[in-house]
This record gives C-alpha cells, structure tokens and sequence, in this order.
C-alpha cells in the first residue's frame, strides 16, 4: 500500500493550511510586520498569539531555527503572564517542531509536560491534544505500536468531548498506523469516519488525502472500480480547491492504478501531467517518484531511449534531493548548536544568581548571627535557670539510677530469702514429726509474708522519694486502680521488664502479662501500637 500521509492536526488548537512557497512567505512577511505592531504598543496577549503564529509559518517553511526561537520565545511568554491556555498550547507546538528537528527526546518531554499540566488542570481537551501529541512523536519513531496507544486514547477522549477536531485527526492518524503495519482490517472503517467528518468540517485538503488513502487501500484488495472513483475524486477536489502538491500525488496515483490495471496509454498520460505539476511548482520530491514512474512505463512500452532519460532525470533529481538533505542536516547541527550554545549561557546566568543568592545569604546569616549575639546577651539570668533546671534534672537522674541500684539490692534479698524459704521447704519435707513440719511450714509461711511486705515497703520508700507526684497523677487519672495496679505501674514506670518484676514480687510471668493486659483495658490502649511503658512515662 502506499504510504499513507500524516497530517499534523492539531496545533494547540490552530489549524494552517500550507500554501505555495510565495504564499507562506507573504503571511510570514505580514506577521512580522504584525509581531512589530504588537511590541510596539506593548500588547502582550498579542505578541503571545503573533509570536505562536510566527513558530508555525516558520516551521511549516522548514525554517526551524526561527521556529524554535519563536517557540521558546512563546512558551517563556505564556507562562510568565500565567496564561494555563496558551501555555499548554505552546508547549505542545513547541513539541511538534522539536519533532520535526527530530529531537524526538526533546518533543516526547514537552508533549508529557502538556499532559502532567493539563491533568493537573482537569482540562480534558488539553489532555486529549497531549496524548495525540505523544502518539505523533512515537509515530516519527516508528513505534507504532505506542503510537496507537495514545492515539485511541486521545481518540476515546475526543469522542467523550464531541470533539470533532480532535476525532478526525485521531481517525487520519490511526488508519496511517495501521497502513505502515500493513495491517488494513481497521483502515477503511476510520478513513470513512474521517472522510465524513473533514467534510462536515468543510476540511477539503484532508478529505484529498482521505480519498487517496482509501483508493490506495482498494488497489491492495485488488477493487480496482472503487479505487479508480477514490482517485478520481480525489484528483477533482485537488483541482479544485489548486493544491498542488495533492495534484501532482492524486495524479501519480492515477498513473499508477492504470498501469497496474493493464492501460499504459492513460498511465503515460496521468504520469506526465503529474510531472508536469511537479515541474511548476517545484515539488522534487514527488517529481523523482514521477521520474521513476515514467522510467518503468517506457521500459514496459521498450521504448528505452526515453526510459533512459526519465532515468537520468531521477538521478539528477536524487543528487539535488540529497542536497538539500546534506542542507537540512547542516541547519539541524547548526541550530542544535545554537540551542546548546543557548542552554550554556543559561546554565552561566543560574550559575551567576546562585552566586548573587549566596553572597545575600552570607550577609543576611551575619544579620541573624549578630541579632543572636545581642539577644543572647539579654538571656543571662534565663541561662542561669536553665542550668538549675539542667542541676535538677541530673540530680532526678542520680535518684533514678540510686532508686534502679536499690531495686537490684531488693531483688537480690528477695533471692536469696527465697532461696531460705526453699531450703525449709525442704527439711520439712524430711521432718519425721508431724509436729516439726507444721512448724517450719508457719515459719517459711511468715518468712515470705514478711519478706512481701517489707521489700514492697522499702521499695514505694524510694520510689516516692524519686518520683514524688506519680501515684497522686495516676490516682487523680484513673482512681479505680487496685493497690496491686498501682505497684505494677510503678515498676512499667522504671521499664523493668516481665522478668525482673517476677524476681522482685515472685508473680509469674504469665500472671504479669495478664495484669499488664487489664491496665491497658483501664487506660483505654486499644491501639497495639502504643507501648504501655512509654504511656506511663508521659504520665
């Protein structure tokens, strides 16, 4: 099939038809003169449109390297005066000339900072433009499968937002995917949809190439009637509406169907207007493919002296294409050189404000550094306090580590008059008399009694002596503690741990555990996450 013509549709929401070269230049003419007014009576919106329009006749020229200075320029302009718009706007043309320079890094990150805003923004048809924008650029990449991703998702989008626009240039775009797989199940059912919309919109350049498309897709399925009306139609419209360079391709294309249907005689005679168009209005490209055209149809007709000169017109025609290819090429170095020339000095300027920025902030830090000074000279007497407070605190923590030293003493008592009471345990279990066994059972029985009382006494003695206010707080916050809750608190409140109060008190862990999980019920520690030895410390 052939290939099938890409339309740059959407522009931020402006549409140019390109014209003749004298054409394109008289409006790049008037809108500088435009551009002049507008600076000259300081009109910022309309330097901002102006400039936008300049970005697009230049690069619809392939004067690139004013299209991107107009571009950037546009860009600068639109976020300065925080227009979100006109921003998007210029962002996304800004990507397509990028793409045309084949920077395809540069345009893909310009077209996903359009998407991030708008979305940002909630502007759907922004969004829309965004994501049409990122499949036009994998499309220059040929990576089509990508580019059909963003394309039906700018497509579905369009759809929801009735709009017609965006939907004919997802439709053009689409079947050209699909024509560049070879894949052309889907192609017919999106030129037709957007045959009919480009009409409504009275677009008659696209419906040209819509018509070409399709009468191309037709000599692949081999219906040559449909694919003649298609290329006659087309042929028609490009007549009529005198574009000549859909002219000189509906033409080709007519040459071409009759040679591949078996009629030489009106293939020449399409294949000569064809180049006859291409002749007058300078269209090389499209002449060399005529060139070669014209070559084959002699050869058939072995007429071969004239094959030979449509032959040597083809090589003169590529010597002067790879020309302005070596030129184009030169420009695009030449401008990328511009442009990183450009991000130097701009990378120099930031370099400069961080130095400006720094020398301020030194000063102002002096400022600061000499106003502390002078008030720190006025905090003399509040110092002096705060080295008491800090006397206090070393003195509570002293007491802490006293009161943590005499717990160990008490825990190491309570062991060893545990061990006592074990070892009478066991003479009375070695006592003969009845008598005898009673005896030493009352005496282990009071020993460990007495060794509760005491050591538990001992230790609220010191406690309170450390921590004076703690029962007095907990009581006036929960006032329904037991005595035994109350002695558990005080011990969470030294973070001893299960094991040292089982040494001290003689309870069993599981026994502890069980009262630590009725304190948290009391303080309402639903949460598992809050430590209950950290709640009683703030206590």
């Amino acid at each position: 099939m052939h290939r099938i013509l890409v339309p740059l549709l959407i522009l931020a929401g402006v549409v140019i038809n390109p014209g003749s070269g004298a054409r394109a230049q008289i409006r790049t003419d008037s809108l500088k003169a435009a551009l002049k007014l507008a600076e000259a009576s300081h009109d910022q919106k309309n330097i901002l449109s102006t400039t936008r329009s300049l970005a697009d006749a230049y690069w619809k020229n392939g004067e690139l390297k004013l299209a991107v200075t107009n571009g950037e320029r546009a860009v600068d302009l639109a976020e300065s005066m925080k227009l979100e718009a006109e921003y998007l706007g210029a962002v996304m043309q800004l990507g397509y000339i990028f793409d045309a320079l084949g920077d395809y890094n540069r345009s893909t990150e310009l077209f996903f900072t359009a998407l991030k805003r708008s979305e940002m923004l909630g502007d759907k048809k922004m969004i829309s433009r965004s994501l049409y924008g990122i499949g036009y650029t994998c499309f220059s990449q040929n990576n089509f499968p990508k580019s059909l991703e963003y394309y039906l998702k700018s497509l579905a989008l369009s759809r929801e937002l009735n709009d017609t626009t965006g939907i004919a240039g997802c439709l053009n775009n689409i079947s050209a995917v699909y024509g560049s797989q070879n894949d052309t199940q889907y192609i017919e059912r999106y030129v037709r949809e957007a045959i009919a919309i480009n009409l409504k919109m009275k677009n008659l350049h696209w419906v040209t190439i819509n018509y070409g498309n399709m009468g191309s897709y037709f000599v692949e399925r081999k219906q040559y009637d449909s694919a003649f009306s298609y290329f006659r139609r087309s042929w028609e419209l490009a007549d009529k509406i005198g574009n000549a360079s859909q002219m000189a391709a509906s033409a080709h294309r007519l040459a071409s169907y009759y040679v591949t249907t078996g009629d030489p005689g009106n293939g020449l005679d399409w294949a000569l207007k064809a180049l006859d168009i291409c002749n007058r209005s300078g269209l090389k490209k499209q002449m060399y493919e005529t060139a070669i055209l014209l070559r084959d149809i002699y050869i058939a007709k072995k007429e071969f002296l004239q094959a030979y000169h449509y032959d040597t017109l083809r090589y003169m025609i590529k010597d002067s294409l790879d020309l302005e290819s070596n030129n184009t090429l030169l420009s695009k170095l030449e401008l990328q050189y511009q442009l990183d020339k450009s991000a130097q000095e701009k990378r120099l300027e930031e370099q400069k404000r961080l130095a400006i920025t720094l020398i301020v902030l030194i000063i102002l830090l002096s400022v600061i550094a000499i106003m502390i000074l002078l008030y720190l000279r006025h905090r003399l007497r509040e110092k002096n306090a705060l080295l008491e407070k800090e006397n206090l605190e070393a003195e509570l923590e002293f007491r802490n580590k006293e009161l943590a030293s005499n717990v160990m003493s008490l825990m190491k008592k309570n062991e060893i008059l545990s061990e006592i009471t074990q070892r009478l345990i066991e003479v009375q279990q070695k006592a003969v008399k009845e008598e005898t066994k009673t005896a030493i059972e009352h005496i282990a029985g009071d020993l460990q009694k007495s060794m509760e009382v005491r050591i538990w006494d001992e230790f609220e003695l010191r406690f309170r002596q450390v921590h004076t206010d703690f029962y007095d707080k907990l009581l006036q916050k929960y006032p329904d503690l037991s005595p035994n809750e109350q002695k558990l608190c005080a011990f969470l409140r030294l973070n001893m741990s299960n094991k040292e109060i089982s040494e001290l008190t003689g309870q069993s862990i599981k026994a502890l555990e069980t009262a630590r999980y009725r304190l948290r019920i009391k303080f309402g520690l639903s949460n598992s996450q809050v430590n209950l030895i950290t709640f009683l410390s703030s206590i």
